[in-house]
This record gives C-alpha cells, sequence and structure tokens, in this order.
C-alpha cells in the first residue's frame, strides 16, 4: 500500500498537493475535526480528498481491536456515488469499496458485510441523503421491509402472527402480493437454515440491540394512526404496539385498507437505523457538494424548531468522537444577497455561518460574539472608507485576524491563482441580447396575475422579473413555485383570475402550435418570448446544431463532410442558473425547435 500511496501523492498536481497538505495537517496536526474544501470547478476536489485519504491512511496502525481504515462518502446520488468511489479508492483495489445500490441506507449496515469479511485494511462506503437521511419515503425499499420482517420473525413472540405481520410490512402495492410473499418464503428459509444466495446474514447484535429497541415507550401522538387501529389511547411499549396490531387479524385480502402501515414502517426503519449506527465506523466522512442537504447540518434553528428524526440521525453521525469531516464544494456562496435572494429565503451570510458553526463546533457562545463584533467592525471600514486615512493598521489587522481564522477550516485554490498567467480564463465575447416587445409582455402577463393574487388574496408573491427574464411561456414552467400553486389553488373560486388567465396568451406553451410543429411565436409577436433563450437557440440549434447527431470532434482525425462539414468550433454550452424551473424550459425548448427543424426537412 505504501507504493499506492506515494503513487497518489506523485500525481497531484502542485497546487493540489499544497491543499493536501495543509488540510492534513489541520485535521492531523492542529486537532482539528471538519474542514471545507471550497476549491473551483474543475481544479479536482475528488483528486484532493484522494490524497487526504492516502495520506491519513499512511498514518494508520492497524490493531486487533480496529484493522480497517474507514470512508464514508455521502454525496447527492448512486451514479455520483459509482463513479466517484473509484476516483477516491487510492488503493486501486476493489476489495476496499463496499458499496452496492441496494445498501446506500444506513439500515444496510444490519447486514454482515461481505467486504469486512474479507479484512482489507481500507475500506470505503458511501451513502446518500436522498435514501440514508429522508424520512418521507415512508415504506422504504422492498428489502428493508424484508429485513425488518426477518428481525420481528426471530423473536419467539412474532412467530404466531407471521401471517399478519408480512402484510402489515408490505407497505404499499408497488411489489406484487406473489412477488412479496415469495421473498417472505425465501427470508423465512434462509433464517430457519435453507441457503439463498441472494439474502445476506444479519449481524447478531443487530437482532438483540433491535429488540431492545422495542422496549421502548411510544404515544399515541407519535403513531396515531397505528393507536387508533388499536384503540389503544395510552402509551405502551414498541413491543406491545406491534403485538396488538398482529392481532386485528390483518391478510392479504384486507392489508390495503389500512392507513398505520406506512407510519409504523417509518418509525421502525428509523429505529433500526439508530441501531446500526454502531456500526457505521468512520475515520473520515466525505460530504461531497454539501449544499444540497445543509439541513444536515444546520443547527442554528431555534429550540422548538421542528427537527425530523432524520435529520437528527444525521446530526448524530457527525458528532462521532475522533473522525473526521471533509467537506467538498466549489461555490458554496455568494458574495452578497440582494433582495430578491432575500424575498426567496436565500441569505448567504446565514449559510455561511451556519456552515462556519458547523465547521467549527468546538467554539464557545463568547467567541462567536467577539468573531461578529470583529466582522462587523471590518465591514464598517469598508463601508467608510475615509476612516482609513487614521486607522489603516487597525483595518488590516481585522482584515487578517479574520482570514487566519477562516483558513483554519476552510481552503479555497482558484484557477486564475493556479495558472501564472492571470488573464487566462478571460475571453471578451460581445454578444448583446436585444429585447423585444414580446418579452415585456411576457412580464406583463404574469406581473398582472401576480398584482391580483398579492391584492386578493394577500398571497406576498415576489415581482416575477426574474423568472420571465429566464424563461419565456413561464407559467407553464413555473411547477412547485408558489405563483402557480397559487393558480392552481384559486382559479375554480376566482372569476377575475380566471378572466385574466384566459385573457393570457404568452403566459403558457401553445399547445396546438407543438401538434403542428409550429414556431412557438405568439400571436402579433416576431420571435420567441425571452432574450436569452433566443441568444441560446442562436447558439447551440439555429447554427446546424440541429443537425448533429453528436457533438463534433474539436481536434477531428478526418476531414468532416456532410452535416458536419462546416461543423469546426461546434462546442458545448454550459448554462448556469438559480432557478429550478430553467433546466424544464430549457430542455422543453431546445429539444422542440431541434425536432421542429428536423420536421420541416423531412421528406
Amino acid at each position: 500500500m505504501k507504493e499506492r500511496i506515494q503513487e497518489t501523492l506523485d500525481g497531484l498536481k502542485d497546487f493540489q498537493a499544497k491543499t493536501v497538505d495543509y488540510v492534513f495537517d489541520q485535521l492531523y496536526a492542529n486537532g482539528r475535526s471538519k474542514m471545507l474544501i471550497a476549491d473551483e470547478v474543475g481544479l479536482g476536489k475528488t483528486i484532493v480528498a484522494k490524497g487526504i485519504i492516502a495520506k491519513a491512511f499512511g498514518q494508520f496502525t492497524p490493531t486487533p481491536v480496529k484493522r480497517v481504515f474507514n470512508v464514508i462518502y455521502i454525496c447527492s446520488n448512486q451514479a455520483l456515488a459509482r463513479q466517484n468511489l473509484k476516483k477516491l479508492n487510492f488503493s486501486g483495489d476493489n476489495r476496499a469499496i463496499d458499496y452496492t445500490e441496494d445498501d446506500d441506507r444506513l439500515t444496510g449496515l444490519a447486514y454482515v458485510s461481505a467486504k469486512e469479511e474479507l479484512q482489507f485494511p481500507f475500506r470505503i462506503k458511501a451513502f446518500t441523503p436522498a435514501t440514508s437521511f429522508d424520512d418521507k419515503t415512508h415504506a422504504g425499499k422492498a428489502d428493508e421491509r424484508i429485513l425488518l420482517y426477518r428481525l420481528l420473525y426471530s423473536y419467539s413472540d412474532f412467530k404466531p402472527f407471521s401471517n399478519s405481520l408480512k402484510w402489515i410490512l408490505k407497505g404499499n402495492r408497488r411489489i406484487k402480493d406473489e412477488n412479496w410473499e415469495t421473498r417472505i418464503q425465501s427470508a423465512e428459509d434462509l433464517d430457519n437454515g435453507k441457503d439463498v444466495y441472494w439474502l445476506k446474514k444479519i449481524r447478531p447484535k443487530v437482532c438483540s440491540e433491535f429488540k431492545k429497541t422495542l422496549d421502548k415507550t411510544v404515544a399515541p401522538a407519535e403513531l396515531p394512526r397505528s393507536f387508533n387501529a388499536t384503540g389503544l389511547t395510552y402509551p405502551v411499549k414498541y413491543w406491545t404496539l406491534l403485538i396488538n396490531l398482529c392481532q386485528l387479524g390483518i391478510r392479504k385480502n384486507n392489508y390495503y385498507n389500512y392507513n398505520f402501515t406506512k407510519e409504523l414502517i417509518s418509525s421502525l426503519r428509523f429505529l433500526l437505523s439508530r441501531v446500526c449506527i454502531e456500526f457505521l465506523q468512520a475515520d473520515i466522512f466525505i460530504l461531497d457538494e454539501f449544499q444540497r442537504y445543509k439541513k444536515l447540518i444546520d443547527k442554528t434553528g431555534s429550540i422548538d424548531e421542528d427537527v425530523s428524526p432524520a435529520i437528527q440521525l444525521a446530526r448524530d453521525i457527525f458528532s462521532f468522537e475522533d473522525s473526521k469531516i471533509l467537506m467538498l464544494s466549489a461555490t458554496p456562496f455568494k458574495p452578497y444577497t440582494n433582495d430578491f435572494d432575500e424575498l426567496n429565503g436565500e441569505v448567504h451570510y446565514n449559510e455561511f455561518l451556519t456552515v462556519l458553526q458547523f465547521l467549527m463546533a468546538d467554539k464557545s457562545d463568547d467567541f462567536w460574539k467577539l468573531y461578529e463584533h470583529d466582522r462587523k467592525a471590518l465591514f464598517s471600514f469598508l463601508r467608510h472608507p475615509d476612516t482609513l486615512e487614521t486607522k489603516l493598521p487597525e483595518a488590516i489587522a481585522l482584515k487578517n485576524k479574520l482570514e487566519a481564522l477562516y483558513r483554519t477550516s476552510i481552503v479555497r485554490t482558484e484557477k486564475l491563482l493556479a495558472s501564472n498567467d492571470r488573464d487566462a480564463l478571460i475571453k471578451l465575447v460581445n454578444k448583446p441580447i436585444s429585447i423585444q416587445p414580446e418579452d415585456i409582455h411576457d412580464f406583463v402577463v404574469l406581473d398582472q396575475i401576480t398584482l391580483l393574487l398579492n391584492k386578493n388574496h394577500k398571497a406576498s408573491l415576489p415581482v416575477p422579473l426574474e423568472y420571465v427574464k429566464s424563461c419565456p411561456f413561464a407559467l407553464s414552467f413555473l411547477d412547485n413555485y408558489q405563483h402557480k400553486e397559487k393558480i392552481r389553488n384559486l382559479i375554480l373560486k376566482d372569476s377575475k383570475l380566471q378572466q385574466l388567465v384566459k385573457k393570457t396568451k404568452h403566459g403558457w406553451v401553445n399547445l396546438s402550435d407543438i401538434n403542428e410543429y409550429k414556431p412557438l411565436i405568439p400571436p402579433k409577436a416576431k420571435s420567441l418570448p425571452n432574450a436569452k433563450l433566443r441568444l441560446l437557440l442562436d447558439e447551440t440549434v439555429h447554427n446546424n446544431g440541429w443537425k448533429y447527431l453528436w457533438i463534433p470532434p474539436s481536434i477531428p482525425y478526418y476531414v468532416a463532410d456532410g452535416a458536419y462539414k462546416d461543423s469546426w468550433g461546434y462546442s458545448k454550452t454550459l448554462i448556469f442558473s438559480s432557478w429550478k424551473l430553467v433546466p424544464r424550459m430549457v430542455a422543453t425548448m431546445v429539444s422542440y425547435e431541434t425536432e421542429r427543424l428536423s420536421m420541416e426537412c423531412a421528406p
């Protein structure tokens, strides 16, 4: 492994090596427990994390009690997990990767891992917050429900109720009854000594600890539907509640008539997750693009704040002693908050402070009071530069003090800093966008609806200017935004709103035009009602891009011909936007325009 460690470190670029050394010293020499790597996009944060892992493993000494160096990688989805686990695995040995899509939840730790039995000295595992720390998908995966059945079936008190228990834990009708019965039978066969290749062994300690958990008392307010089903009106042990539910006579022909099952399964999943925490051994946690799940680290809410059990579970995990937490994010914060950001709940300084307090969780209240005092004092100098004539040394000292504080927990490298050419990324592209009357009409339509909703229904909706600047036919793409939700909820009750929406010609994509492959130009208009979209189509579709089945090569081996004859210089386009409606709009409008032009040329 020493050779692989050295190979990993030797493969780092100079700026990556500096980051690895600095972060490693902060974590392992200076006693920090958490660090944020905020390098700009494309500078290899994952490669830096790999270097830190390799260097940390280099100082790891196996003992009879602890034989394996464990890394837990937390990212937004399974595809990213599969991709980056390979990158982070400095050993190059597949035995180190302990991950399948079936066990990316905490409850998967209930099983004895084949990778654990191999006793390879380095192991890396991945979890995704959408599955591991989300208690909204109440019934979970079928595998989790099978696991719950196997645990409960192993206790003698539940064996007489196995049939009821089986249908209580089915949870939903997505899986066919016959398939469910087959899987339950396989689980019973395995636990009765038969060989079932696709099922894993359960850790013996999980069985005993989960049984202890069922001795805890649960109140009617925690599981109201379950208590209503049994008729119980006072707190009882989970064990007692489950026995009472099993005595209701739930069977294959009636389980779908009961409304408590998802609630119960969600609670049991959470109890099992807490039991499984003991087996979540991590020397380093890596949180990739952490801002996607900032609730996991936010401890700034009020005492009365309703914190979900899953969020509390995540926070408990990140409080493990002796574990290091490495957070990765390219652009976690904006430099300032404008009025529109604030109206939409984005206050960037508060988000920055949340992360800082997570990184420096060991600091006292007095520390944070002094920090806030220093920060405000520095900004006072920035707002009143005339005072710097007499207090410049004091201002510089404050600046240096705050920078030194940030550097204890945050590192950032930018491309210009890593390049000898300070103008390396600068290229002036002069392509001004022109505003057409139809762009204004598009805004007026949605603004009139917004004014009506705010006036007649006290909605407090923000001015839709930013939406319209980013998206034509905004009402077609504003799903899950308050504007459209209000319209959907009030349209049948408000005749004025009905009239206004009926008059709207620019707010919606014209379905009739789409069915006939016509250009999506509103009546009396000369072009699509959005300047940014017009520019995007000119850059991607109207310059013959609609003809290409794939992106032409930037350095072709052969002379391009046919549709690709004049394709040199055509490239990918990267779009940044703060609005969720933009990806939907771009996918819809660009693909439609491409298809429309193709149909025009069809024989």
